[in-house]
């Protein structure tokens, strides 16, 4: 995915098998990027989702959390985490579990903001319903997003 700094320059954070979501930047409108490097959203292969909270400027993250804050299983999509950035990514407050079963799969998540909501969608399953074949939707009041 792709955020819009407040500087002007845009991010982009890709899934990799490397233990970490990785990074890229442009100061151009996307016309050329920096190298991937790793960032700070430690994850499994498994995306994540950012965007900017309106109503305070700061970054929002979703994503499976996997930098040791929750103890679950190594290499799964789980657990469904929350985490806000308030240096524009540099750093993120500690994760607070959305979804947290240990045999869960969740993924895919889309973000939007409704008055002082956030509503997200994702994808959720386990191997017992088949994998990824149910549609989760959250809807977030205001202050679960205030975390320090």
């Amino acid at each position: 995915g792709i955020v819009e700094l407040k500087d002007g320059r845009l991010m982009m954070y890709i899934r990799t098998n490397g233990g970490t979501q990785y990074v890229r930047f442009s100061s151009d409108q996307g016309e050329s990027w920096t190298k991937y490097e790793p960032g700070n959203l430690a994850s499994p292969l498994s995306p994540a989702t950012i965007e900017r909270i309106p109503w305070s400027g700061d970054l929002v993250a979703v994503w499976n959390d996997h930098s040791g804050w929750h103890n679950y299983p190594p290499g799964k999509r789980t657990p469904h985490c929350l985490a806000v950035s308030k240096d524009e990514g540099k750093t993120w407050s500690k994760s607070r579990v959305l979804e947290g079963d240990p045999d869960g799969w969740y993924c895919y998540t889309s973000m939007t903001f409704a008055d002082d909501r956030l509503i997200l969608s994702y994808c959720a399953g386990d191997k017992e319903v088949g994998g990824l074949n149910r549609l989760k939707v959250l809807a977030l009041p205001r202050e679960w997003l205030e975390m320090e």
